[in-house]
């Protein structure tokens, strides 16, 4: 893959991460793919972790984003979520350039479209 790619993945704890470790393992094969998963609700779990917590913010992009030459920025996941990240000013300025929001039911759509 020719550019770099940033997944941040946020779940509420580590035993809820749908495919958490196959996305870990990602980056041992692909230099060029970083992994910044977050959990928001660490009290509530049984397993440790050692990663990002709470919300993906504005800072917590700033951090990890350094450097990043010409991104475009694909954000997906449940509406209530999606409506949450349109209400959130801090995003907009730091994702001013090409960004997509996704619903899940929109990202297979969007996923077709791509592909074609």
């Amino acid at each position: 893959m020719p550019q770099r790619v940033f997944l941040f993945y946020s779940n509420r704890r580590p035993e809820d991460a749908a495919s958490l470790a196959d996305l870990q393992s990602l980056e041992k094969d692909n230099p060029k793919y970083k992994l910044i998963a977050s959990m928001t609700e660490m009290e509530k779990s049984h397993q440790p972790w050692n990663g990002e917590t709470g919300l993906i913010t504005q800072e917590m992009l700033g951090k990890h984003l350094k450097g990043a030459a010409s991104p475009i920025y694909y954000i997906a996941g449940p509406p209530a979520m999606m409506k949450g990240l349109r209400r959130q000013a801090y995003f907009f300025p730091l994702l001013s350039l090409p960004l997509f929001l996704l619903t899940s039911a929109e990202r297979c759509s969007s996923e077709a479209r791509v592909k074609s």
